[in-house]
């Protein structure tokens, strides 16, 4: 260890001492590179088994994951990024983004990360958005266009695509596929992981199910949740073998921020179907009725913005309700709120109930997906409604508010469940698995 930290100095010092030996051997950008992982790896693994740490930085693996989109903000894309920026301290890791990127990164990348981009149109990889969007405005001439042009790209230009990931994903590399369109892409006879964002019920749909039949087959399913895990199991015995799970992390440091903030609400996420904004706006619209002092603040992007906006104009919310876009970086909006929002149909785990609990914030939600409700407790780290009935939520809402004591005492208890999410414990579990594959 004395030696890796006068390497480490003289990397930092002095580089050419190294390039005098190393320019025909390796790059030396690279070789720093190596050096400073592996620093980072002793300095934090130096208790454990280091063996296998010394046959890692030989070894240098790589690691391509592949998202969706970099320039519109999706709570998949937001986790993976997490994870891919943790990990790159150890690992060489490229992203794959499918979908072209038109407009401003909406992500903080690491700057050690490469980004691979397949460049498919955005309507493409975004065809659920897309295609809601036209239905929903009789668009049937746009809607069917987009579904033609759908089915070229991922039935009869498949093979390009997945051709380009197998050229650059070398044999002894990692693929991470984290939503449908990587999994369509993944490359064949490589080290190949699906990790799945959403519920079991989403897995196990017959839809779903058939898509999967025509991917290649996965080293292993990583769920977010034992829960989701286990009821995938339930009806697929065979995937035993090939599944484990993985708790999502949260990217903000734990946080003690017990104080009043105004009676402010935050939404975050977004505007679609799935996400549920309209019941949000339905919960604003009777804790006006209810003459109940508030602010929510909604923060996100999509198909439903005309509509949510529409519904705020009708319904007379412009003095309690800001429809705003999403922010890349959203930890001051979350940090100065009292409560967290959340009115979604479904989820897998939800990064910003993590990112909100890990600053004290308490969640409201009726979302009884079988992973939320793993990792939450009732009346500890926010409060489970009985329904999607918007007189409840007000209710529920309204109490904690006009109860400073209670809501203080809930953040704090918010506070204290929030350990499980940390990045550290969390990368921990991902190196382990990673070295093992």
């Amino acid at each position: 260890f004395l030696i890796i930290h006068v390497v480490h100095f003289i990397l930092k010092i002095n580089r050419s001492f190294f390039e005098l030996f190393l320019k025909d051997f390796v790059l030396i950008d690279d070789c720093v590179r190596r050096f400073e992982y592996f620093f980072n790896f002793c300095s934090k693994w130096s208790s454990r088994n280091n063996k296998r740490y010394v046959v890692y930085f030989l070894s240098m693996k790589k690691i391509y994951w592949h998202i969706q989109q970099l320039d519109k903000i999706g709570g998949t894309e937001e986790v993976s990024i997490v994870l891919m920026n943790a990990l790159a301290k150890y690992y060489d890791v490229t992203l794959i983004c499918t979908s072209r990127i038109s407009d401003k990164i909406c992500y903080s990348i690491d700057k050690n990360i490469s980004i691979f981009n397949l460049e498919l149109p955005n309507d493409i990889s975004r065809y659920d958005q897309y295609s809601y969007k036209y239905i929903k405005s009789f668009h049937l001439l746009k809607f069917f266009n987009l579904t033609f042009r759908l089915l070229k790209y991922y039935l009869f230009r498949r093979r390009k695509y997945r051709n380009l990931i197998e050229n650059l994903v070398e044999e002894d590399a990692i693929y991470i596929a984290s939503s449908l369109d990587s999994y369509l892409f993944a490359p064949k006879n490589r080290k190949v992981l699906f990790h799945f964002h959403f519920d079991a019920k989403s897995f196990l749909a017959t839809f779903f199910q058939i898509v999967l039949k025509m991917c290649v087959k996965p080293e292993k399913y990583i769920f977010l949740s034992k829960s989701i895990k286990d009821a995938v199991l339930k009806k697929k015995p065979e995937l035993d073998a090939k599944s484990l799970y993985m708790y999502n992390p949260s990217r903000f440091e734990r946080e003690e921020n017990f104080t009043y903030k105004g009676s402010r609400i935050i939404f975050v996420g977004r505007y679609v179907k799935q996400k549920n904004p309209i019941l949000a706006l339905k919960v604003a619209d009777e804790l006006k009725k209810l003459n109940t002092k508030f602010k929510l603040d909604m923060f996100g992007q999509g198909s439903l913005e005309p509509e949510m906006r529409k519904y705020v104009s009708t319904h007379h919310l412009e003095d309690v309700v800001s429809i705003n876009k999403p922010k890349i970086n959203i930890k001051d909006e979350i940090r100065n709120s009292d409560l967290i929002l959340l009115t979604s149909l479904y989820e897998g785990i939800v990064l910003v109930k993590l990112e909100g609990n890990s600053l004290s914030i308490p969640v409201i939600t009726s979302c009884k997906s079988e992973s939320l409700l793993e990792v939450s407790v009732n009346n500890k780290d926010g409060i489970l409604i009985e329904d999607d009935d918007e007189k409840k939520y007000a209710k529920a809402i309204k109490e904690l508010l006009e109860d400073r004591e209670k809501l203080e005492s809930l953040k704090k208890s918010t506070y204290e469940l929030s350990t499980r999410f940390e990045i550290d414990n969390i990368v921990e579990k991902w190196v382990n698995f990673i070295e093992s594959i």
